[in-house]
């Protein structure tokens, strides 16, 4: 049976941001939302910027803001001599963070207000083609991927050296 809590930490170039035992992290990753649960599998993903929300055991939660980054899941290792089960560690290398008690909310509105005031005075055939520019590199990428997918597929069943 694997324990009810993972090991967890969240750190920045500049320092620790935490350090501790969570019932799950939910979080941002550049595809998608993602949440870690205790016995989750290995893995490595790219994370955007977003909020990690933290749960404690009985049921306490708390936020984090998270710039951009990398995270890691190592699953926890049963030791045949021990009873003790070893945590799974998640580890978050991020760009910056910072704890909510740590956020000027009058500055960050501002800071959202600007932005949107940017992005609306953009014309409209700017934003338009950095819509596009965005979806077709999506879909160059996806039809790439497709492409080496079914080709692995390909020479899976063929066998190694059959055309």
């Amino acid at each position: 049976m694997s324990p009810d809590v993972l090991h967890l930490e969240v750190i920045t170039p500049s320092k620790q941001l935490f350090s501790g035992e969570v019932a799950q992290v939910s979080l941002n990753t550049t595809r998608g939302q993602i949440e870690v649960l205790p016995g989750h599998a290995e893995m490595v993903a790219v994370l955007d910027i977003g909020v990690a929300h933290l749960d404690f055991p009985g049921g306490f939660g708390y936020a984090l803001a998270l710039h951009g980054g990398i995270m890691q899941v190592h699953p926890g290792q049963d030791d045949p001599d021990s009873d003790e089960e070893e945590l799974d560690v998640v580890r978050i290398l991020a760009s910056e963070g910072e704890h909510p008690e740590h956020i000027d909310i009058e500055r960050a509105e501002a800071a959202q207000e600007r932005a949107l005031e940017a992005l609306a005075e953009l014309p409209q055939t700017a934003r338009q083609r950095i819509i596009q520019d965005r979806l077709r590199a999506e879909a160059r990428l996806g039809a790439f991927k497709s492409f080496r997918k079914a080709s692995e597929r390909r020479s899976v069943d063929r066998g190694p050296g059959k055309p």
